[in-house]
């Protein structure tokens, strides 16, 4: 299955920092990352509503923003202020 895919990709990732002061933080980025990389492969076909973020160089698409919530909100839950 995927989920057992992502797990196991997950603990391949984080296996070269194992002893590290600082694998809780690195567990949860890479959950964070692997989550907005799903929402963005999953939104990758689809029909693009885009934005001006400064400047008309500057472009955001509403999977960018939706990617950016999922990484913050995975990163507020595991460390609420």
């Amino acid at each position: 299955s995927t989920r057992l895919m992502a797990a196991i990709n997950a603990a391949e990732c984080l296996q070269p920092y194992a002893g590290s002061p600082y694998v809780e933080q690195i567990e949860v980025a890479v959950r964070a990352a692997q989550a907005a990389g799903k929402l963005i492969s999953d939104g990758f076909n689809r029909p693009k509503n885009i934005d001006e973020k400064k400047n008309n160089a500057d472009l955001v698409t509403e999977t960018d923003k939706a990617s950016e919530s999922v990484i913050f909100g995975i990163i507020r839950h595991a460390y609420p202020s």
